[in-house]
Formats: C-alpha cells, sequence, structure tokens
C-alpha cells in the first residue's frame, strides 16, 4: 500500500485491550442494538439466545483465520485481498470500503443526532436547521479525533469503552422500572438471519487493517475472542431489550425511554453519541486505507481530513434522499462473501504447501467471489429475502474457491516436492 510501512511498524505498539476496545466500543450503537432486538422480535428470547450463541462461534473461528492469515505482519485488508485476488480484486474491495463507511457515517450520525433532538430541547425555526449543525458537528468531531489516526483511535477507544459497558449495564438493569414487556407480533425469518450473520462477517474481514498493529500474534488472538465475547453479551442485552422496546428501523421504538425517567435518557444518550463517535472513527480508517490505494498522493492526516469532511459533506447531502440501508446491504453482501472466500483460499494455500496464490488461481477466485455476491445481492435486495438463493451465491464463491485448489493439487505436484 502507500502508506510508509515505517510508519506502520512504529505503530505495532497495541496490546490486546485497545485493540478489543477499538472493535466493541461501536457495538451499543442504535444500529447494532436494533439487530439484536429483531432477533428477539423474530424468534423469541430463549431461541434467539442460541441461534445468537451459535453465530458468534462461527464469527468467532472465521475471525480467528483471518487473523492468523495476517499476523506477525503489517499486511491491511487491501494486503491480504491482493494476495488472494490480485490488484483488481483489491480495487474492487477498496472501493466498498469507502462505500461503506460513506453508508455507515451518514446512518450513524443520522440516527445519533434524532436522538439529540429528541432528548436535548434544542430550538429550531425557518433561520435555524438544528438537524444539520448537530449531525456537522458530530461529523467534524469524528474528524478532529481521527487525525492522528490509529493513535487517536486507540485513546478515544480507551476512553470511551468502559464508559459505554458501564453505562450499558446500567441501561439494562433499570429499564424494566420504566417499561413494561410488549408482546412478539413479528414473523421469523431465516433470510434476515442469515444476512444478520453476513454482517458479522463482512466486519471480521477488515480486522487486518486495525490488528497489523498488535504487538504479537497472541495479543490479536486474546483481542479476537474478547471481542467475540463481550459482543455476544451484548447482543444478550440487545435480546433482554427485545422485550422493552418496539420493533421499528426507526427511534421511534425508543419511545418509552423518550417518554421515561431523566436518568435513563441521559444513559441513553451517552450510548448513542459515544458509540456514534467511536464508530465513525473505525469507518474512516478503515476507508483510509482504501483512499491510500484509489488516491495515493493523500495520506496521513491529510487523507483523514479529507474523508472526515468528506463523509460529514455526504451526510448533509444525502441524509434522508438516498436510503443508507440498501447502500450497507450491498456492501456488507460483498464483504461478507469476500470473508469467507479469502478463508477457504488460505487453507487451499496451506493445503497446497505453496509460498504464493498463482495470478490464474487468483483470477478464478475473483470470477467465483464477483458471481457468488451477485447472486446473494439479488437474494438480499428483495423485499422478503430468498433465503435458498442467498446462501447459493455464498456456496458459489466458496466451491469457486475449493475447486480450484482441488485441482491445482489433483493436476499439480506440492510446491515442496519440486526440484531445485
Amino acid at each position: 500500500m502507500a502508506q510508509n510501512p515505517n510508519y506502520v511498524l512504529l505503530q505495532k505498539k497495541q496490546s490486546a485491550l485497545p485493540l478489543t476496545a477499538i472493535q466493541v466500543a461501536g457495538a451499543t450503537s442504535l444500529p447494532v442494538l436494533n439487530s439484536s432486538i429483531q432477533l428477539a422480535h423474530d424468534f423469541g428470547f430463549f431461541k434467539a439466545f442460541w441461534i445468537l450463541l451459535a453465530g458468534s462461534i462461527l464469527v468467532w473461528l472465521v475471525a480467528l483465520t483471518i487473523i492468523t492469515m495476517t499476523a506477525n505482519t503489517t499486511k491491511s485488508t487491501l494486503d491480504n485481498t491482493k494476495d488472494y485476488l490480485g490488484r483488481l480484486g483489491a480495487y474492487i474491495v477498496a472501493l466498498t470500503l469507502i462505500t461503506s463507511t460513506i453508508g455507515w457515517f451518514v446512518l450513524q450520525t443520522n440516527v445519533a443526532t434524532k436522538i439529540i433532538l429528541t432528548l436535548v430541547p434544542i430550538v429550531n425555526s425557518t433561520h435555524i436547521n438544528s438537524f444539520l449543525q448537530i449531525g456537522v458537528g458530530l461529523g467534524i468531531l469524528s474528524t478532529i479525533s481521527c487525525m492522528e489516526g490509529m493513535r487517536g483511535l486507540r485513546w478515544v477507544a480507551l476512553i470511551s469503552f468502559p464508559i459505554l459497558l458501564t453505562a450499558f449495564g446500567l441501561f439494562l438493569f433499570f429499564i424494566p422500572t420504566t417499561a413494561t414487556p410488549i408482546s412478539m407480533l413479528s414473523p421469523s425469518s431465516t433470510g434476515l438471519l442469515a444476512f444478520a450473520f453476513g454482517t458479522s462477517l463482512s466486519i471480521s474481514v477488515d480486522y487486518p487493517t486495525f490488528f497489523r498493529h498488535s504487538v504479537s500474534k497472541r495479543q490479536s488472538l486474546i483481542a479476537v475472542s474478547a471481542i467475540q465475547l463481550i459482543t455476544f453479551l451484548m447482543g444478550v442485552g440487545g435480546l433482554y431489550l427485545g422485550d422493552y422496546i418496539e420493533l421499528t428501523s426507526h427511534i421511534q421504538g425508543w419511545h418509552v425511554i423518550f417518554t421515561g425517567q431523566l436518568f435513563m435518557q441521559i444513559l441513553f444518550l451517552i450510548l448513542v453519541v459515544l458509540s456514534c463517535l467511536c464508530v465513525n472513527m473505525v469507518n474512516v480508517y478503515s476507508a483510509s486505507i482504501g483512499w491510500e490505494m484509489v488516491v495515493p498522493i493523500f495520506a496521513g492526516r491529510k487523507e483523514y481530513t479529507i474523508l472526515g469532511l468528506g463523509l460529514t459533506s455526504a451526510f448533509v447531502l444525502t441524509t434522508n434522499i438516498i436510503p443508507m440501508h440498501f447502500l450497507m446491504k450491498i456492501t456488507e453482501v460483498i464483504l461478507s462473501n469476500l470473508c469467507l472466500v479469502l478463508v477457504f483460499a488460505y487453507f487451499g494455500k496451506k493445503l497446497l504447501n505453496r509460498p504464493v496464490v498463482p495470478r490464474l488461481d487468483q483470477a478464478l477466485y475473483l470470477i467465483g467471489w464477483i458471481l457468488g455476491s451477485a447472486i446473494a445481492l439479488t437474494a438480499a435486495l428483495q423485499t422478503e429475502v430468498n433465503t435458498r438463493l442467498f446462501l447459493l451465491g455464498y456456496l458459489l464463491s466458496v466451491l469457486s474457491v475449493v475447486l480450484t485448489f482441488s485441482a491445482r493439487r489433483l493436476f499439480t505436484r506440492p510446491f515442496s516436492q519440486r526440484p531445485g
């Protein structure tokens, strides 16, 4: 990548704690909590608990593999992709990461701004657009916080992490005193369940960008395990909230908090605003890797500033106009499919005992990934997710990898057995 490798080496100082804090600090954001609440409404608490547990174990195993692929190196997500899908594949992923960041940044800022306007009495008039002012303020704050790159991200996450955990624990403890259980009326959907697992995989595939700063492979593996355990427990907390929060993609489902005690409103405000800031910073840092590949002339503080201000401008121009859930669904399917392709390609390379993946194999992996993603997207973008077609897309991508390295193993000698 265009980034100075010496800079990355100097930053290989992160232990398991900051790596965990960076990834977990956004787990209490409203979109994430809403996904757990929807799972509870769709399947009920106990069934949803076992589904969440099984999914967490699956994602944990995949994440461990992703981390092992780049352990003790300074490779980012795009470097890892380039090793298995070639330069073209890395460019596609770079653009996908930037697009995903736009969706997450705008959605998180939009939701946090609406929560602030609902809970804090702010004067709004024909001459003052409080929504845009607060949204731009959050965007600028996110930009300033991430200008120092990993160093700034580390300190904000370490400060926010214990505050968020404490606030979330208190929120769960006191919510029964402010709300009464609601009836579950939503039908279950295995399509939504499959998509939810895909969302978790799309996050795991980007771990190398952050874990390249780890001091050791051991610290990385500890961090991944801690991340999965904490996010699972937070997910269980979200299932518990499903008894009291109505199922909705908007903030209206949380009206019991808006009309409840001041203490609960303050806790909720802390959760939403701090999570928004942390998620935005993580996404800007993630997108910066793609930015360096597409526009390598801008790096360091300049790229973080340009990305942050550009994303803030995207919030102003697109909020309530372009459906960000639609944009995020596209990128999450592509990235989660990529995660499975990389994992199986890694196992194939190990099986063949090759130091690098041949270019022909890279091309076949890339074609399989693109075709599989296209099929999965066709299913995911339907009003009711076509589960069979959705899973078929993922299966096609995995089969393209398995068949490719299986054929190479059958018709060529292992690399270690070649003369010379």
